[in-house]
This record gives structure tokens, sequence and C-alpha cells, in this order.
């Protein structure tokens, strides 16, 4: 990549000519553009340092001239930002820039799902220039067709346009439609075209979907072989996958086994639901003249409602989304039972796909709807036999969950053994590293953080110290929200992956974080799975999605949903 970049700042610079029309450019004239030789590449946040650093290190001093586009480097004139060889910027910046001086009268709206236009001169410096190339690292990040940020990176002017990632596939087919409009790979681009002549769920449409992706798509996978040598296109050492099947303690069984009763009875509700629902189209349909059905008797509809200690009460108005906030409480119990102390909090909704997506809000309605199952404050509710109540310990960030408990003996065995093997620990929840961070604390273990708390000019120092600094913490606790997007932490050849996350990818890209070119130890994955949990069963769920999206990438047919079903809840919640 950088040798690329190198070879192409050799060559007689010349006015570029832009790839788009004027339809392309958002309705700027080309001539009205900054013309530049250089090559922009967007990126995390938490990789700006990174490919700063790659360059420095592979490239001669001033023989490319680059600019980190981020803080007060951007206060540059847009006729100076053009002389760079390189510019490396954000996600966020871009999308902020996109539409940086225009009003929502001023974008011109086309089709429902389109970009709208916008005009070069209602833009930001970045918009302003015709870059000769536009490179998106960690692409995936703007899988989500309808989101500002993946809008904003089709309206940057630029020559040629690449886009990386080892995730092209994350949730669904829709995140392949993303990279296509970015690439501008006419016509399927428009997302009229692209739903009916692509993703209309036919043969003829899986064929062109494989096509796009051999035309399109230059994969490269670890396990790859030169067909000239035999050997292996990047040699990487030995990876080992370590299944550590846990038992809850009583006490969290308790917790867990009160929930799942309530999610599994929650459930039931909603397909009674559901079928009453359905009963009622039916009945008006054979009866036209029964314009208005009965309502549900309050009696009847009272012996659907199981109770949780404390009053919380399953009422007949429930809702999926109530159903995924259960499933991710139950989920946290299997890490640590003082994760569901606030039933919603914004961490968790924040990073729980299931629950949220990016163009959607969490009803409000659901919050109140499920306050029922806070631990309760009030002392008239307590029971000494509920077990949901502050004054069981289980719910103190102090106390050793079955998890913490063996996380905490495999890191002093590895110290014990005069091994000098550095360890990642990941979690989808910071709050879980917090109460990890408290009881490695207690052990005496040295660790560090990398969460989406720190900040992104003191990442780079922190990942360099750890890579290289022998003396220093032998262990990073990470987010996977932070960890699953290029972080190089190959200073470490051991990874704990704490909870599971409905998206495997998101898992695989954080085990890449240790196993990636510059290696040199064996590594080892560690996957924490609680038995007699819907930890068992998410692993089943997590297997069809990667199955989905090797599939696709492979050119293989596939016909499996990527959504989760009500089937696959009835599977969860043991339900038949």
């Amino acid at each position: 990549m950088i040798s690329h970049l190198l070879k192409k700042s050799k060559i007689v610079e010349k006015r570029i000519q832009v790839d788009g029309s004027q339809k392309k450019s958002g309705g700027a004239s080309r001539f009205s553009l900054v013309p530049s030789s250089g090559t922009l590449v967007v990126c995390p946040a938490s990789l700006l340092g990174q490919w700063e650093g790659e360059v420095k290190r592979h490239v001669q001093r001033g023989n490319l001239r680059v600019l980190v586009y981020h803080g007060n480097a951007r206060d540059r004139n847009v006729n100076s930002l053009a002389q760079f060889d390189v510019v490396i910027t954000t996600y966020q910046i871009v999308a902020r820039e996109a539409f940086k001086f225009c009003e929502d009268k001023q974008l011109k709206k086309g089709k429902k799902d389109d970009v709208p236009k916008v005009r070069a001169k209602n833009q930001g410096r970045l918009f302003q220039i015709g870059w000769n190339r536009i490179i998106l690292d960690e692409a995936h990040t703007v899988r989500n067709h309808k989101s500002k940020t993946s809008q904003a990176v089709c309206l940057l002017r630029g020559g040629r346009r690449w886009a990386l990632t080892g995730t092209p596939i994350q949730n669904k087919e829709l995140d392949l439609f993303s990279l296509v409009r970015f690439l501008r790979a006419t016509p399927f681009d428009e997302y009229t075209c692209w739903k009916h002549q692509v993703a209309n769920n036919t043969a003829q449409g899986r064929q062109r979907m494989s096509l796009l992706v051999k035309v399109l798509l230059l994969r490269r996978t670890k396990d790859q072989v030169d067909l000239q040598t035999g050997k292996k296109i990047v040699d990487l050492p030995e990876k080992t996958v370590v299944h550590h099947e846990l038992s809850l303690t009583q006490e969290e069984r308790e917790v867990y086994d009160r929930i799942f009763t309530y999610s599994r009875s929650a459930l039931v509700e909603y397909m009674k639901s559901n079928e009453d629902k359905e009963k009622e189209k039916a009945a008006k349909w054979s009866d036209a003249s029964n314009l208005a059905t009965k309502p549900p008797n309050k009696e009847d509809e009272a012996k659907y409602t199981p109770t949780l200690g404390g009053g919380a009460l399953v009422s007949g108005n429930v809702k999926a989304h109530h159903l995924l906030v259960l499933l991710l409480r139950l989920r946290q119990i299997c890490c640590h039972p003082s994760l569901i102390s606030q039933m919603v909090n914004q961490e968790s909704v924040e990073t729980d796909e299931l629950v949220s997506d990016e163009h959607s809000e969490i009803d409000q309605d659901l919050i109140a709807h499920m306050s029922t199952l806070n631990i309760s404050e009030n002392e008239s509710e307590k029971e000494s036999t509920d077990v949901l109540t502050t004054a069981n310990p289980v719910f103190k960030d102090t106390s050793k969950s079955s998890k913490i408990k063996c996380l905490v003996d495999e890191l002093k065995q590895l110290r014990s053994s005069g091994s000098r093997d550095k360890v990642i620990v990941v979690s989808q929840w910071t709050s879980m590293l917090e109460i990890v961070g408290k009881h490695l604390q207690e052990a005496e273990i040295r660790h560090q953080y990398i969460t989406g708390k720190t900040l992104v000019k003191d990442r780079a120092a922190i990942v360099e110290d750890f890579n290289l600094n022998p003396r220093g913490p032998r262990v990073m606790l990470l987010s996977l929200a932070t960890g699953g997007v290029g972080l190089n932490l190959v200073g470490a050849n051991h990874l704990f992956m704490l909870d599971m996350h409905w998206n495997p990818q998101m898992e695989a890209q954080a085990c890449d974080r240790i196993y990636r070119v510059g290696q040199t130890k064996p590594v080892t994955i560690h996957r924490f799975i609680v038995e007699n949990t819907v930890e068992k069963k998410i692993i089943e769920l997590q297997e069809k999605k990667l199955q989905l999206a090797d599939g696709i990438l492979s050119g293989a047919k596939h016909k499996t949903s990527n959504k989760l079903t009500l089937e696959d809840m009835k599977t969860l919640f043991n339900v038949t």
C-alpha cells in the first residue's frame, strides 16, 4: 500500500481528472475543485497514529509529505491541503464536513436511500479538493447505507476509490451495497437497482452478487497459498483457540434463572399476542360485518401475565425490543451480575446491535416497561428469599464472578510459569473491563486500558509502549468496539474474549489485533462460555452469520436469513 503511494508521488504531477460527472460530484463543476495528486485516507480515529507511523517507518524522510487532518491541523487552507501526498483523517470529520454549511432545505434529495446532492461550496475543505485517490480503511464502518457517514464518503471527489476491510459483510448482504456505492460501480450503486437486480432473492440476483464480488474484490486470507511456491502468502505462527466452559456459581445461577424464567414468559406472551392479532385479522376478513373485535377479557389476560418478584409484570404489550433487552441482560449476567443493576444504561444500548442500530432510537416505552427489573431499593419490596435485591452480594462489583475467577487464575498461572507473554482482555462493555481492572489490581497484576474513553492522541503512545516496553504492564484491557478497528497489538500473544457478541465479525477483528503480520509467537485465543445459558446457543447463531458472509464472498449460494427470527428466539429461550 505505502510503496504504491510512494511510486505515485514520484510521477510528474498533472491536473487530475475527477471521475464524477456534474451529477456524481454533487452538483459542483470539476473546475471549481482544487486538483491534487495526493491520496486521502479515511480511517477510525484510533488508527490515525498507526497510518502516520507506518509511513514514517517504511518511507525515507522527505519522500512523502504526510498530514494528519485532525485537531489543529484542520486550520490549513484548501490549496495548502492539496499539496500533501497523503492526508489522513477520520470518518467523523468527513461526516462533519460533508454537510458543514448547508441546511436541510439546501440539500437536493433524490429518491429514498439516495445520497443527497451537495455543492462543494457548501462543504468543508476535504470536499473542495479533487483527490487522485480516496482510501477507506476499515470500510465496514460505513455499512449502514442510511447513515450520514456512509453518505458523506460517497460525496468525496476523487479519481480512484479503494475500500479496505477484513469484513465487508458483517450482518447482512446490504452491508456490501454501501461499499459498492462508494466505489461507484454503476448501475448497482443506485439503491433501486441494487434492490431489484441484486438483493431480489432470486437465482439471477445471487449470480449478479457473485459476479460483483469477483470483479470488485481482491480477497486475501491468512490461509491462502501462493500457487507457484506452495507457501502461505502470509506466514504467521500457529493459532490455538481454547474454549473455557464454565459453570455459574449458585448465587449467579439463582439470578440467571429468575431473569430467564421471566424472559421465557415474556416470549410466550409475545407469541400469544401476535397469534391473537392474526386471529383478529382473520375474523375481520371472514365476517365483513363484524369490523370491531371484542376486547380481551381482563381475567383471561391475567392468566398469561407471569410475574417476577417485586411486582414485575409481563403484560400483553410485550414488544420485540423487550425480549432483546432481556437477552442482553442474560448475557451480562454470564459475565458479572452487577452489570444488570441498571436495567437499561446508555453503554448497553450503544454496544448491542440487536437492541439498537445506527438509524433507530430505543423506544422510551421499553425503558418504562422493563424498569421493574431494576434492583429494588425499596425496603418494603425486599424479601429475604428474593435474589433481585441490592442486599444480594452477587451484585457487588467486588464479588468474583465465574468468568473473572477463571481469568485471574489463568493470568496468575501465566505469571507463575515465568512467561513473559503479554495478554489482551476483551469485553464489549467498558463497565465489565472496569470490574476486571479492580480484581486485577487486587491480584497485583499490572494493566492498562484502551476503550472509547481513551483520548485519540494518547492511543498511539499506549500501543507503542505495550508492544515494545518489556518492563511495562503485561495486560491490556480492550473494549470490543475500540479493539475491532485496526489496532496493532502484536506485543501480546494471548487474547481472552470474556463475552460473545451477536456479530462474530467484531470478535474476529478483535482477535486479529494480535494475530497479524508482525506476530512472532504462537497465539492463543481464549473464549469463555458459560454452560446451560444463552451463550451456548449464541455460538450457533454466530456460525450462521459467518456462513452467510463466507458464502457470499466465495460465490456460494446463500439462502439463509441473517436476522434474528422468532424461531431463533424460541431456541434461545427453550420454547417449543
